[in-house]
């Protein structure tokens, strides 16, 4: 497509198009200023939404889940203060399971009762979901660029994609050579002065042996949560305690939840019931799907197995949490509590079942749709945050927030306006791909959710010519691929237009 198109002139053409897939719904008149792109058409039984798991915060003593007052405006740090950066970078981790509230059972299998007479439900990571302090902000809506280890984790550290014009390169895990060590996140926070140390997973370049790639002062490759905040608490008690004037950026990234799972002691014989299976497990009739998904046979887990498998990454995440909690004391500790970043967030998710898949690398909401919780310490308030980011605006708002330089054309943009309170403007358009294998093809597409755009899924398959287009508000689990229905023409004409922006340039329209 060679029609330039800017982001102010797409969301005017996105709400026209709005008003008319409204007028044709019969929604009568909308008004431009308040539309959004969120059709309904009539659910069919296959589009029932399945139960609730979005996480409920539990309130701590500054803020609660909600904002509760006009949250401070300040978007970054006091003019001259340069805030330290704690990255804690999960593996796997999937938004369902880290939001999916659980019933704890004991040995005979029955659970436990609140005084009310109500069962005990918790969350995986109750600690760090309390959002202990003040100023976190929970991005209920984030998604990674590819989701698949080495390409998100190579996006984290550079701001871009792998495939698009000043892209990082790094398609598939396993490429050693693909990443330029010299040019990543580490690198522009050193020249700013920062000590940055990793601990833990560095899956797309293996420098075991090697000399330490560069940025890093410390750079020690491998481990379980335990071991990796371990060695995360010994660095803030000895290097931090000993500098406290020097900024840090710390990376602790252990393998949970990335099979194989191992549990911590206590948690071996936790037993906890997931009833809930989400309608697009096995999905039964999956004609509207992509042919690589149609040709899957021998589909061979059951409800049982997968569910098994989630609990096992439930239990996992209990005890990453207990590490979280030491680590954050460690912090406190060290005097360094209120002047540390913090961002915990996942490389990708994980498909567990749903349309006949158990892996990830795929566009789907199980695979792309990951956690992520930002802490800005000089904020007063906690709150949630349902607009669209992306990984790669995590990347903007540390090069924002340290005053740094990054060394490649951004992909995202910095968050730290929006975390400062909800009256910020956010547009909610992420980019999306990932780069096929011998069994399913490349894809590139969109997510969108945010001012003027509703809540869709756009993805192509430029080698078979097929498209995916799921209004995900009327349809959650994308059981129903609405590509190429006529009351979705316009709609799915903006979005490959600026889909095809973004693959051609690597960067938003401005």
């Amino acid at each position: 497509m060679d029609r330039k198109i800017n982001r102010r002139q797409f969301l005017v053409e996105v709400t026209a198009a709005a008003a008319v897939l409204a007028v044709l719904k019969g929604k009568g008149e909308v008004e431009a200023e308040t539309v959004k792109l969120t059709p309904t058409p009539t659910p069919t039984p296959t589009q029932t939404p399945g139960p609730d798991v979005t996480p409920t915060l539990t309130p701590t003593a500054t803020g609660t889940s909600e904002p509760t007052g006009t949250p401070s405006p300040t978007a970054t740090p006091e003019p001259g203060q340069r805030p330290n950066f704690l990255f804690i970078v999960m593996d796997d981790l999937d938004y369902r399971s880290w939001a999916q509230r659980f019933t704890p059972l004991d040995r005979r299998h029955r659970p436990y009762y609140n005084p009310d007479g109500t069962i005990v439900t918790e969350l995986p990571m109750s600690f760090l979901q309390s959002r202990p302090g003040a100023g976190w902000t929970s991005f209920d809506s984030a998604y990674c660029v590819g989701a698949i280890c080495a390409p998100s984790r190579a996006s984290m550290l550079t701001g871009v994609a792998a495939g698009t014009p000043n892209g990082h390169g790094v398609t598939h895990n396993g490429e050693i050579p693909r990443l330029d060590d010299g040019n990543t996140l580490p690198v522009w926070l050193a020249a700013e002065g920062y000590e940055c140390s990793l601990f833990g997973k560095y899956s797309f370049s293996d420098h075991r042996g090697m000399e330490t790639p560069p940025g890093w002062t410390n750079f020690d490759l491998g481990g379980r949560a335990t071991t990796v905040f371990t060695k995360g608490i010994d660095y803030i008690q000895g290097q931090v305690s000993s500098h406290p004037d020097k900024p840090f950026a710390l990376f602790l990234c252990p393998t949970e939840v990335h099979d194989p799972i191992q549990l911590n002691e206590q948690y071996k014989r936790y037993n906890l019931n997931l009833a809930d299976i989400p309608p697009n497990f096995a999905e039964a009739d999956v004609s509207d799907k992509p042919l690589w998904i149609q040709r899957l046979r021998g589909w061979p887990q059951r409800a049982g197995s997968m569910n098994g498998r989630r609990s096992l990454v439930i239990r996992s995440l209990l005890g990453v949490d207990d590490g979280i909690e030491q680590v954050f004391d460690a912090l406190q500790q060290a005097g360094q509590w209120d002047n540390t970043v913090i961002v915990f967030l996942s490389d990708n998710g994980m498909s567990y079942g749903s349309h006949r898949l158990t892996s990830k690398d795929t566009a789907y909401e199980e695979a792309s749709h990951v956690p992520l919780m930002i802490r800005l310490p000089w904020l007063a308030e906690n709150r949630a945050e349902e607009r669209v980011v992306s990984m790669v605006d995590v990347t903007a708002t540390i090069v924002d927030l340290a005053d740094a330089q990054a060394g490649r054309p951004p992909l995202g943009r910095s968050l730290a306006p929006l975390m400062a309170g909800p009256q910020a403007a956010w547009e909610g358009i992420v980019y999306l791909e990932g780069h096929g294998s011998e069994k399913r093809p490349v894809y590139r597409g969109l997510r969108t959710g945010g001012d003027g755009i509703g809540r869709f899924s756009y993805v192509e398959y430029p080698a078979t010519g097929e498209t995916e287009l799921y209004d995900l508000s009327a349809d959650p689990y994308q059981m129903q691929n609405v590509a190429g229905q006529p009351e979705y023409a316009a709609i799915q004409l903006l979005l490959a237009e600026r889909l095809a922006f973004v693959a051609a340039n690597g960067v938003q329209p401005s």
